[in-house]
């Protein structure tokens, strides 16, 4: 899930858990929010925004899919906005105050499945939140809220229109949720976000990420989502219509 505005964003990057989750501790205090995460051997990469709207946020990490947990937490007014995996855990960020108006996921073995849920949903004005895979499972998260138009590519590759932006341009629709699938690219778009700009970046190094973000905070420009995508990072970088 991507938030519709941003003012002010942080990433930071550890091999360790413990050292990010103090760090998303101390930002919480600060008013700050995650607004994207993920993991690919060894890296933790955590995005927090400033200036989104979103509310108070929790943590639920597991050794299983923690589909039991998952109500306990929409009782507290807590929608899921972001799922992950380390190898070891499955990390499920909830978040209050989104534009989400109920929540439907599913939690599958078959990819055929998880297209059927996402067009029967769709069917239903409800938007692709989050998506993951991990070790033949397919996790899919669908909300209610604004009305969205979305489509979807699945390629082994980031076609260069898309890397470039022209392709969302053209579509006036923007990257809301990317991930891996099969060692596929899972990229959906949708229209009605609160973006007018964006394009992906592919850091060749996680060194250079710190550079790449300074050079692009100084244009206005946030990341709105990322993903490893055969352990290789992949940065959403979105100008927001507010700016």
């Amino acid at each position: 899930m991507i938030p519709d505005q941003c003012t002010s964003q942080l990433a930071f990057v550890s091999d360790k858990w413990e050292e990010c989750f103090e760090s998303i501790r101390s930002k919480w205090q600060e008013g700050y929010v995650i607004s994207s995460a993920g993991f690919g051997d060894p890296y933790y990469f955590i995005v927090m925004d400033q200036g989104t709207g979103w509310g108070k946020q929790d943590i639920l990490i597991s050794k299983n899919f923690p589909q039991l947990e998952i109500n306990d937490y929409w009782d507290r007014k807590l929608d899921m906005s972001h799922v992950f995996h380390d190898g070891k855990q499955w990390f499920v960020i909830f978040t209050a105050n989104t534009a989400a108006n109920g929540q439907e996921w599913q939690y599958k073995q078959s990819w055929e499945d998880i297209k059927r849920f996402i067009r029967t949903l769709w069917g239903q004005k409800r938007f692709v939140s989050a998506a993951y895979q991990y070790q033949g499972n397919y996790f899919m998260l669908m909300s209610g809220g604004p009305e969205r138009k979305e489509k979807w590519l699945l390629n082994r590759e980031i076609p260069d229109d898309v890397l470039s932006g022209d392709y969302m341009k053209e579509l006036n629709m923007f990257i809301s949720c990317i991930t891996e699938v099969d060692g596929k690219i899972f990229t959906v778009f949708s229209g009605g976000t609160g973006i007018s700009e964006q394009f992906v970046l592919k850091p060749s190094r996680i060194e250079d990420v710190a550079h790449i973000l300074e050079e692009n905070w100084l244009e206005d420009l946030f990341i709105s989502d990322i993903a490893f995508v055969r352990n290789e990072l992949y940065l959403v970088f979105s100008q927001f219509m507010s700016k």
